[in-house]
């Protein structure tokens, strides 16, 4: 389990003053079978598996300061799927998108997509999105279909590229 997984944007109560035996009960019960899950499902769908995403919300204000991106398409070591999902974002686009904002490797983010997804040579990608706007179950589901067919239209487009 990586010490810092990003860089603390406020401290974690929970985490404060955490005990060495605390820490290692942490990585026993949650980040080594979380970490092992997945492992074991790419190993299931190897065959059939060449893309990775992991999706998270940040929230719309830091430190005081309202954020005006919405979306963020962050990679790691593996810029292929990121720089392909910038070059086909949706039109006409209705969302703020950046590249490697609001966080980018160098925050440390892309321990899971550097462990599972390069260390297996799939092709991956983080979408950020902004709390705001999945705050309601009605607002999530659009902005899942937003995002399966962005999706979909990058692979469809990397599949023409291979062709």
């Amino acid at each position: 389990m990586p010490q810092i997984t990003f860089r603390p944007i406020y401290g974690i109560p929970a985490n404060a003053n955490l005990t060495t035996a605390a820490r290692q009960e942490r990585v026993e019960h949650v980040y080594k079978p979380f970490e092992q899950a997945i492992r074991t499902e790419i190993k299931k769908r190897r065959a059939k598996l060449y893309l990775m995403i992991t999706i998270h919300s940040f929230t719309p204000i830091y430190h005081g300061r309202p954020r005006d991106v919405e979306l963020g398409i962050l990679h790691g070591n593996d810029t292929r799927f990121a720089h392909a999902m910038m070059a086909h974002i949706p039109s006409p686009q209705v969302y703020d998108i950046r590249l490697n904002e609001p966080y980018s490797a160098q925050d440390g983010v892309a321990h899971t997509l550097n462990l599972h997804a390069s260390a297996n040579g799939l092709m991956n990608v983080m979408i950020e999105i902004r709390n705001d706007l999945i705050q309601t179950p009605d607002a999530q589901v659009a902005m899942a279909i937003y995002l399966t067919q962005w999706t979909e239209r990058t692979l469809h487009s990397l599949s023409q590229v291979a062709s």
